[in-house]
């Protein structure tokens, strides 16, 4: 990913707007630590096949236990995000599974909007604390209950305010990346604006 000073709001790719902004403290543009993309490492790929939800779980921690070692040794994060994938449904089962891994270089990529569907962000949040090394935006319509209740920041049921102070209470003072879904059908580059505007009214700016 490349931001400079000339491009402040990211970039668009396919239909996922993403926008770089620090949370608390002074506002700058350099790009945060690189992130390992876990998802298509070889050793991981033992972990996808079918199976039932205790076999899913052991391969996937056997998994991350072999992916810390080389983590630890580039010194490059990796972040599990919570997804809709019926894997680590509460933010006890993931605050229980990173512990198991029990690397500094290892946490969550924690997105709000993802977890309106079961429950709520700012419970996780502050269950999962410092374990959270990097932060998605989106907002949710919960009585949609499908991928088309995916909506504009400030227009689903995620409880801004409470997640704010929920940071907040946690410490947590790094990125956060709008990712947006779907796209507009017209005037498509209307996203980077908007959803620039949500996230300035969200972080007080």
């Amino acid at each position: 990913m490349d931001r400079t000073e000339t491009q402040p709001f990211g970039y668009l790719r396919k239909v996922v707007v993403f926008l770089p902004y620090k949370l608390f403290g002074p506002f700058n543009l350099h790009p945060p630590e690189i992130l390992y993309n876990a998802r298509l490492h070889p050793i991981l790929k033992q972990a996808l096949y079918p199976g039932t939800a205790d076999v899913a779980y052991e391969r996937a921690l056997e998994a991350f236990m072999q992916l810390k070692e080389e983590a630890e040794a580039t010194k490059v994060s990796i972040c599990l995000e919570n997804v809709w994938n019926k894997f680590l449904l509460s933010p006890l089962e993931m605050r229980d599974f990173i512990d198991k891994i029990n690397s500094p270089y290892v946490g969550v990529y924690l997105d709000v909007g993802n977890v309106i569907y079961t429950g709520y962000p700012e419970h996780w949040i502050r269950i999962l604390g410092k374990r959270i090394k990097k932060v998605h935006f989106k907002d949710f319509r919960r009585k949609v209950g499908t991928l088309e209740g995916f909506v504009d920041l400030l227009a689903g049921d995620v409880n801004f305010p409470e997640v704010m102070q929920a940071f907040k209470e946690v410490g947590y003072d790094d990125y956060v990346t709008a990712e947006m879904i779907p796209n507009y059908t017209h005037y498509t580059n209307q996203i980077i604006y908007n959803t620039s505007k949500s996230m300035d009214r969200i972080l007080g700016r």
